[in-house]
């Protein structure tokens, strides 16, 4: 009998890929040719055996890998319920461990240190009653696990010899009497111990050595801490059935940022001091599934412009931070899966035009993105011009960038790469990756990704635009999939016959996020030697680069994990082995049939689960050199749960970047929208500037800010369609360390126009409007 929760399971899986709503998702899927239904069966059972042959021969190694593996999962999933009891990990079988010698204590910023271990030949290995001991003189010193990753990115099986894994490891610990929090992470050699020959037997650990671990510790009241709230425990406010949308704004500019949530037609009004109250946000009601905040009327007031059920709408701003019913705002094709908006005046008339770009699950209907890392097979992207009057035509066809319209897309943003002072458009798409398209000004676009990018390839999630390098030019962060899995079946070489661009592509696809420096005035951007450091963080979504710490670099936050269920056995390895062989950009009724009935039952099995969040700490070593250092254990912002929209900004107004994000419960598609407050303790000096629309006046979206403080300049854009499925304020922040005044601030309005403001006191808050249009091209 087929499991009702499992199909409900693959559906949901299809769904959730696209980041929104199941029912939004599986209703609206655009008609596709089908297969004819009386085929379904036979196709079925067909793509259920061709994968059992491949699983017995081409991926018999990967097979033997997974047997091994489980001895993980099963010691994972009873830690997780067992709270993490010391008794878990206290006999774990094998027979040696060599845990080698630790390296000198290295001091970083924020009072935050770490040791490096590393094993050799010469080092004493550790029975089980020596690892007891140690493991024992541990907790006896006050530390408790509280979570844990496990992950085999390498196996290798010879004929004759013992099976033999490296397994990188994450284990977080909190020590309650002297308030230290301590974080483990490194890579360990295991070779196997097959259980004896005895049939069915989990083989288990023989041999352990250290590789190299990072003991990484900060002792003191760690820097963020969750806003309790209606969300209940350990939660600020939900749960909600919608979708993850969620902006930030602040709508009557005192100040503080408000949150919408559009999917609930809810306003959540800023009070201060980390207190909100909710308030419907439009009196006709809101079920959006993507939506973007800018002045679309110019009359001076930020309306909300949203995709529901299909149809653009418009609710118009009011004052006093309000919006008016919302209305259709222009006659468009139907548009059923938005996933993201971004807005910009492209064609210099003063005019917020906008883009709108969707995505289409896999899965859903039994078509897969083909080919697989470079997919354009979606459902199409809108490009829309503002009259003026916050109605809209579409302008896609002649604008350069109808070529990629149907691109799988999680995040889009109309910004200045090229420094010319024109709008261009960066896309990121799932199964294909990063797009740049340069505007030229009068609504063009043209097509310049092979010129800029080296490796474009990947599952894109989302983006972040900072300048990461401080060199005064605009760099991106892209998110996507870091999966072991791939580096595991590429070590061995093993894959479809007869697919071998799948098999070249896949380190890309699986090597996880990326980092473009900008180097300025259209020239190509370049990945830095660096990006090792901050680019394998897990299945990524949303991510913000703020400045936390306020030392004058940029920082990063980036939530990961897809499917979090009841045990951590992880279906990675399926998509791997055989759903990007699968099928077309076809709806085809057998393989749906196949997901349906023979996919797992993901309210049971995880899908790169309990991965853990990622704070990037930015940091100047000694010798000069630039480092991320992953901290947010220690400041108490990893969080297990599965994540999707992350914003960063200051909600409280005191200064430090505070954080909400918007976590995600698979199984029971509920969300909740968590914030955590920023109390960074030894956090440097500020300032920070408010852009405000006024009638009339130059686009807010696409301003460049520039700062000088403390002997450098910092520069920060306005942006929307960044992170995922959300929208940071139109406001900046910078960090200006140990500097206590300001030289100047300056705005480069969308226009070309120029608002300077001299010695601006710092550690404040400051407001500019924007100054009245003028056509480029035609200022004074």
């Amino acid at each position: 009998m087929i499991s009702g929760k499992r199909i409900a399971g693959a559906l949901a899986l299809a769904i959730a890929l696209g980041g929104v709503g199941i029912f939004a998702r599986l209703t609206l899927v655009p008609s596709l040719p089908a297969r004819p239904p009386a085929t379904s069966e036979q196709r079925a059972h067909s793509e259920g055996q061709r994968r059992a042959e491949l699983d017995r021969t081409v991926y018999a190694l990967e097979e033997d890998a997974q047997r091994h593996e489980e001895w993980f999962y099963q010691r994972w999933d009873a830690a997780r319920r067992g709270q993490h009891r010391p008794e878990t990990w206290a006999d774990l079988g094998f027979s040696s461990m060599r845990v080698g010698k630790p390296g000198p204590l290295v001091a970083h910023d924020s009072g935050v240190t770490v040791t490096h271990w590393q094993a050799g030949p010469q080092d004493a290995a550790l029975d089980q009653a020596a690892w007891r001991a140690l493991a024992q003189r541990w907790l006896d010193d006050g530390f408790q696990v509280t979570a844990s990753e496990w992950h085999q990115p390498k196996f290798e099986h010879a004929v004759g010899a013992p099976a033999h894994s490296t397994t990188s490891l994450l284990i977080q610990a909190v020590n309650a009497r002297d308030g230290r929090r301590q974080v483990i992470r490194g890579t360990v050699d295991v070779l196997w111990d097959e259980g004896g020959g005895t049939p069915g037997a989990t083989p288990h650990p023989d041999r352990i050595s250290v590789i190299g671990l990072d003991v990484v510790e900060r002792r003191g009241e760690p820097a963020f801490a969750l806003v309790p709230g209606p969300g209940g425990a350990g939660r600020t406010f939900g749960p909600e059935r919608a979708t993850d949308l969620v902006l930030a704004y602040d709508l009557d500019r005192d100040g503080l940022p408000d949150l919408l949530e559009p999917g609930v037609n809810a306003l959540l009004r800023n009070r201060g001091g980390m207190a909100f109250d909710r308030e419907p946000l439009c009196a006709n009601g809101l079920e959006a599934q993507a939506g973007v905040i800018g002045d679309f009327t110019g009359d001076g007031l930020p309306d909300l412009l949203c995709i529901q059920h299909g149809t653009l709408l418009l609710a118009a701003g009011i004052p006093g931070g309000h919006f008016a019913p919302a209305v259709p705002a222009g006659t468009l094709p139907e548009i059923d899966l938005p996933q993201v908006m971004t807005c910009g005046d492209i064609d210099g008339d003063g005019h917020l035009d906008v883009l709108v770009a969707q995505y289409l699950p896999p899965y859903a209907h039994g078509q897969m993105p083909t080919p697989y890392y470079d997919a354009n097979d979606g459902p199409p992207l809108f490009l829309l011009h503002n009259r003026g009057d916050g109605h809209f035509d579409d302008i896609t066809a002649g604008s350069g960038v109808e070529a990629k319209r149907n691109r799988r897309v999680f995040a889009a943003s109309l910004v200045d790469l090229d420094e010319d002072g024109r709008l261009d458009l960066l896309l990121t798409s799932d199964f294909a990756g990063t797009d740049i398209f340069l505007g030229d000004g009068l609504g063009h676009f043209r097509d310049a990704t092979a010129d800029l990018i080296d490796q474009p390839h990947s599952f894109g999630m989302s983006h972040t635009i900072a300048d990461f390098d401080s060199d005064g030019h605009l760099d991106l962060y892209v998110t996507g999939m870091g999966s072991t899995t791939a580096r595991r079946l590429e070590a061995m070489h093993a894959g479809v016959p007869g697919f071998d661009e799948h098999q070249r592509m896949r380190p890309a696809m699986g090597y996880g996020n990326r980092m473009f420096l900008g180097h300025g005035h259209g020239k190509p951007f370049t990945q830095p030697p660096w990006q090792d450091q901050i680019n394998r963080t897990g299945w990524s979504w949303g991510a913000t680069s703020p400045d936390f710490d306020n030392d004058g670099d940029r920082d990063l936050f980036v939530a990961n994990g897809f499917v979090s269920a009841e045990s951590c056995r992880d279906y990675c390895t399926g998509f791997w082995r055989h759903d990007i062989y699968a099928g077309s950009s076809r709806a085809d009724s057998g393989l749906k049939l196949f997901f349906d009935r023979d996919l797992p039952d993901f309210s049971q099995v995880s899908w790169n689960g309990y991965e853990h969040k990622v704070l990037l700490l930015d940091e100047t070593a000694a010798d000069g050199a630039r480092r991320f250092l992953n901290i947010a254990h220690l400041m108490d912002v990893a969080c297990e749960y599965d994540a999707r929209a992350v914003i960063g900004c200051d909600l409280d107004g005191d200064g430090k970047v505070d954080l909400a994000v918007m976590e995600k419960h698979f199984a029971t598609d509920r969300r909740w929208l968590n914030l955590y407050r920023n109390r960074w303790p030894d956090a440097g000096h500020w300032i920070a500037l408010y852009l405000d629309e006024s009638a009339g006046g130059a686009p807010v979206p696409g301003s460049l800010v520039t700062v000088s403080a403390g002997g450098r300049t910092q520069i920060s854009t306005v942006i929307t369609g960044d992170s995922f499925m959300c929208q940071h304020p139109s406001a900046v922040h910078f960090g200006i360390g140990a500097a206590t005044a300001v030289d100047w601030i300056e705005v480069r309005w969308a226009d070309g126009q120029v608002t300077r403001v001299e010695k601006p006191e710092a550690d404040h808050a400051h407001r500019v409007s924007a100054p009245a249009f003028t056509v480029p091209g035609q200022r004074p």
